[in-house]
This record gives C-alpha cells, sequence and structure tokens, in this order.
C-alpha cells in the first residue's frame, strides 16, 4: 500500500493550520476558560469531604485534566467532512481518484488531529497543570504504558465512530442535528464531563452498552487505577471489538450509499 498520498494529505492540512499561529493564544484562552470552572466546581463538591467515590480532589483534577489531553487526541470530525464533500460535489472528484477516499479522509483529520493537540491540547494540559498545582502519577509505569495504548485505541474507535456517522450523509442532506445530539449524548457517557463512576446505575449500563466511554473514560480510568491492569485486556478486547464492529457497519452503509450518488455539474 503507497503512503505517500497520504501523507502528503497530512501534511497539507497540517501546513495549513500552522499558517494561523494566533489559534495557539485563542486555544489557551479557550482552554483556560474550559477548565478553570471545572476546577471551581469539583473544590466546591470536595468541600469539606476527604473523597467522593472512592476519588480525592487531587485524582478528580487529574481526571479532568487528562480527559480533556485525550479528547484532543481522539477527536475526529470525519461525519462533517464526507457531509461537506456531498453538498457541494467534490465527493464525485473524490471518488475519481486512484486513492482511497475514506484513506483521505482519515490523514486530513489525523492533521487536524496533530494540529489540534500542538497548538491547543499541550498547552492548555501544561497551563491547567499549572493551575491545579501538578496531577497526580500514574498507579504504575505499566499502567502509563496502557494508557497510550487504550488512548491510541480510543482514536480508532472514535475515527470508525464518525465514519460510520458520516455514511448517513448518503441518505439525509443536513446531518448537523444527528450529529449535535449524539455529540451532547458521547459528552455525558464517554466520561468527558464527569468521571463515569459518578454517574447512576442505569445511565452506567447505557455507557457501557455504547463506544463513547471506550475512546475517553478507558484511558483515563487506567491511569488512574480505576481500571486495574490485570483487567486492562479486557478493556482493550471492548475497544478492538468497536473498531471492528463500527468498521464493518461503516463499510456496510459505504458500499450501499455509493450507489446513491449522483453529482452534476462540474
Amino acid at each position: 500500500m503507497n503512503l505517500r498520498p497520504y501523507l502528503a494529505q497530512m501534511r497539507g492540512v497540517i501546513r495549513v493550520n500552522f499558517a494561523y499561529p494566533a489559534r495557539v493564544w485563542t486555544g489557551l484562552l479557550y482552554g483556560f476558560f474550559h477548565i478553570i470552572p471545572q476546577v471551581f466546581v469539583w473544590r466546591a463538591l470536595y468541600a469539606g469531604k476527604d473523597a467522593v467515590a472512592g476519588a480525592t480532589l487531587p485524582e478528580m483534577l487529574t481526571y479532568v485534566v487528562l480527559s480533556n489531553l485525550v479528547g484532543f487526541v481522539t477527536w475526529f470530525n470525519g461525519a462533517s467532512y464526507i457531509e461537506q464533500r456531498m453538498k457541494d460535489g467534490s465527493i464525485g472528484l473524490d471518488l475519481l481518484r486512484p486513492v482511497s477516499m475514506r484513506g483521505l479522509f482519515v490523514a486530513a483529520n489525523l492533521g487536524d488531529v496533530a494540529t489540534s493537540l500542538v497548538m491547543y491540547g499541550l498547552p492548555q494540559t501544561l497551563l491547567a497543570i499549572v493551575l491545579v498545582g501538578g496531577i497526580v502519577a500514574p498507579v504504575s509505569w505499566e499502567a502509563f504504558g496502557l494508557f497510550l495504548l487504550t488512548t491510541l485505541l480510543g482514536m480508532g474507535v472514535q475515527i470508525c465512530w464518525m465514519l460510520f456517522l458520516g455514511t448517513f450523509s448518503y441518505w439525509f442532506i443536513n446531518t448537523w442535528l444527528m450529529q449535535w445530539l449524539l455529540q451532547a449524548s458521547w459528552k455525558l457517557l464517554s466520561g468527558a464531563l464527569v468521571p463515569l463512576w459518578l454517574l447512576p446505575k442505569w445511565m452506567l449500563t447505557i455507557a457501557r452498552l455504547l463506544p463513547f466511554q471506550a475512546s475517553q473514560y478507558t484511558p483515563v480510568a487506567v491511569y488512574l487505577g480505576r481500571i486495574p491492569v490485570s483487567d486492562v485486556p479486557r478493556a482493550i478486547l471492548v475497544q478492538v471489538g468497536w473498531i471492528i464492529g463500527l468498521l464493518a457497519l461503516h463499510s456496510l452503509m459505504w458500499h450501499r450509499g455509493i450507489r446513491r450518488i449522483v453529482v452534476l455539474g462540474g
């Protein structure tokens, strides 16, 4: 497989994004107003308490900081990208190219992820660490290595999920409402807003039946020891299972949707 077209696509996106260095400052400003309210809320909730649901305040603040960082790594906007290509008809040109259109989509979004991580994610994380006074160390070096591995697998889950959503653009002109509703559900059930161990049992059951928690909660839970090292292989199997399942659904809908494309003009 020739990777040069995809690497070129990724490099092109990175160069375009880095053409606007002012985004670093806006990203830091956004991170400040995004993380600081969470810090104040958790400190208020922990007032007079040593722990909540077995987690101390430093552990909870560590969860907030790392969850924000993992969110940047696993972020993927493929659904909106596919929808836009459908609307302007450029998907017809994409299908004529002698390279995988889906591969180009993924490469473009990986370029976005790389620049977002460098320009927003890492500066915001460093700022947050300073503001909260440091974070808790991982429970072990083995847990830290597994944290990195599950983060990469979480990215895979998110990529397959967004590619699956993108295929709905073949049947619907606008999918923004569906994406908005699912994004709100993802924020809640992935652990991005609150750790899953604080959710009621019925909501936790729903979260375990969906792929959201496999992308963001699992890596941070491994880091903090909420998922013991002995249970990590099962968590990894869940992530791999979601990747395979979502990829299969995406491929099925992709091949059916391709037959519906009619591009006029040019």
